[in-house]
């Protein structure tokens, strides 16, 4: 297993971060949801979400591309402007030129070079564990405020099981993230597919008490989907990243489109409120063993921890 660097450790933990907004998100759709349906009426919800809009401008303007882009794209001058602007206390020289670490610089259609070196079966494993994942999450987060309601709970009970569900979600994936720069993202994340599993068995038998179990639940079905996209990003090199993370997102989306229908399909047929909760719970063992074989030894971050490296001087 390949010790993560400093800059992998703080790389992971950004990308932690920033895939809490889903969870965070998610948190405050339930609160509003709870007031503005209660004063104005289903409508309000669907002028409010389209306030996030606002930031496309914003985005636009000030998320940079990665380093590896600019320098694959614009060279090394760009490169060095695009680092002074991010880190301007960083002392690099004016005529220091970039070079991209071997993995990362052969060039190919990026498509077919998810299927090559070794990659074929863990790239499909990636779409499997996608799908699997988002399925939980979505079967969830659609569901799991009626599935209560169906176990006796009123309206406002079901929504804070909705608010305990995206709080373990927040706590699991900062929690996953911390585990998984020492003990590998892989296992964490099989792990964390394992006890989202038991924990869904443990709410479908109404184990008590149940917003902590709920809470579990969300720490390890969020918690993981967050985890396996990072896994991803981490397994191929910059250079066919983002065609690796968007098959692997893009094909996940067939859970989450499949996961609310499915799960309809079995409360239409009244069946016992726990076979809900066990047919998640198999879906997520079954993103446990695809994220289980997948081969790490056809992981770029195996190969190379640092993409991008000056050719004239070296920087941390």
């Amino acid at each position: 297993m390949a010790h993560p660097t400093s800059t992998d450790v703080v790389r992971n933990l950004l990308m932690t971060l920033m895939c809490c907004g889903y969870a965070l998100g998610s948190m405050l759709a339930a609160l509003l949801g709870k007031q503005l349906l209660a004063v104005h009426g289903w409508q309000s919800v669907f002028f409010v979400a389209v306030l996030p809009v606002l930031m496309i401008p914003f985005i636009l303007r000030y998320m940079p591309e990665s380093l590896a882009f600019v320098l694959r794209k614009k060279g090394s001058s760009a490169l060095l402007a695009t680092a002074r602007r991010l880190r301007p206390d960083l002392q690099i020289c004016a005529d220091c030129e970039f070079a991209l670490a071997e993995v990362d610089s052969r060039s190919g259609d990026s498509i077919a070079r998810l299927f090559s070196e070794g990659r074929c079966f863990s790239t499909v494993m990636f779409w499997i564990a996608g799908i699997a994942g988002l399925f939980v999450l979505y079967a969830l987060s659609s569901w799991l405020v009626k599935l209560m309601s169906m176990a006796g709970h009123d309206l406002g009970s079901a929504l804070n099981y909705l608010i305990a569900f995206n709080t373990g979600g927040l706590l699991g994936a900062v929690a996953g993230g911390w585990v998984g720069d020492r003990l590998g993202l892989k296992w964490v994340s099989f792990v964390l597919f394992i006890v989202g599993a038991v924990a869904l068995m443990m709410l479908a038998q109404g184990v008590q008490p149940l917003s902590l179990i709920v809470m579990l639940v969300g720490a390890s079905t969020m918690g993981t989907q967050l985890l396996v996209y990072i896994y991803t990003a981490h397994f191929y090199p910059a250079s066919i990243r983002s065609t690796g993370l968007g098959f692997a997102t893009g094909l996940g989306r067939i859970g989450a489109v499949s996961a609310p229908i499915v799960i309809g399909f079995l409360v239409a047929l009244q069946l016992p409120l726990m076979s809900n909760f066990m047919v998640i719970a198999c879906v997520s063992l079954v993103g446990a063993i695809a994220i289980a074989l997948v081969d790490e030894r056809a992981s770029a971050y195996r190969r190379s921890s640092t993409p991008v490296v000056p050719k004239t001087q070296q920087v941390e």
